[in-house]
């Protein structure tokens, strides 16, 4: 019966190359992967950009209610007053 591995380690051996990289390549990589990140950080759909947008949004309707709020609340003192 033949073994699964061959004969001796010839199936086993594994032979590895090393890749030289320009470390400025390297360098210039790792800046375009950070810059990336930063990009989606700040505009992606959950993004700075966004929160701020959603938190001018919100004091924008804030005042919109405050603002019906005393309108309704000079309605009310009206209709009372007829």
């Amino acid at each position: 019966m033949k073994s699964l591995w061959g004969q001796g380690d010839r199936y086993l051996r594994i032979s590895r190359r090393s890749i030289d990289v320009n470390p400025k390549l390297a360098r210039l990589l790792l800046i375009l992967i950070f810059i990336l990140i930063g990009i989606f950080f700040v505009t992606g759909n959950v993004g700075l950009w966004n929160l701020w947008r959603a938190q001018k949004e919100i004091k924008n309707l804030q005042a919109k209610i405050d603002l019906l709020e005393k309108r309704n609340t000079y309605l009310s003192v009206e209709l009372e007053q007829l």
